[in-house]
């Protein structure tokens, strides 16, 4: 199957979330010049190495805790795996994994996987609204 990006409007498909803690990386180690805006759902969509994998996999962030994060800032994000061929990958992340960020061929911070979570793709409001009060600092994660 030909890899396929992230549509809201596509019929609904199993899919997976991941809720992770987000450090980037300063300005002086390499890190971001300006802040990182995350007001806006599936706008910002960075790729990430993963543990065991060579390769980089794309994702597009839900929510987070903030709606800019500086460099050198932390927040909790959701984030949405943004093609089916990466699922399999994904789906090996567990609790405390630490991935790295990238932009470009640049790492702009590294993550730690507080939990994973299937979904449906689009996702649904009720899931959608359980995922971002983890993020904005509400309860625990609970399936």
């Amino acid at each position: 199957m030909a890899e396929q990006p992230i549509r809201q409007q596509q019929p609904a498909q199993p899919w997976l979330a991941l809720g992770v803690t987000l450090q980037l990386t300063a300005t002086a180690e390499g890190g971001r010049q300006t802040a990182l805006l995350l007001d806006q759902p599936f706008r910002y969509r960075p790729n990430w190495l993963l543990p065991g994998s060579n390769g980089a996999a794309g994702t597009a962030v839900l929510c987070a805790s903030s709606d800019q994060l500086a460099p050198g800032g932390s927040a909790r994000i959701v984030i949405i795996p943004l093609i089916e061929d990466s699922l399999p990958l994904w789906s090996e992340a567990a609790e405390g994994d630490e991935l790295r960020m990238l932009e470009g061929a640049h790492t702009r911070g590294t993550a730690t996987v507080a939990w994973t979570a299937p979904t449906m793709l689009p996702v649904p409001a009720d899931d959608s609204t359980r995922f971002c009060t983890w993020a904005a600092g509400g309860q625990q994660w609970q399936q």
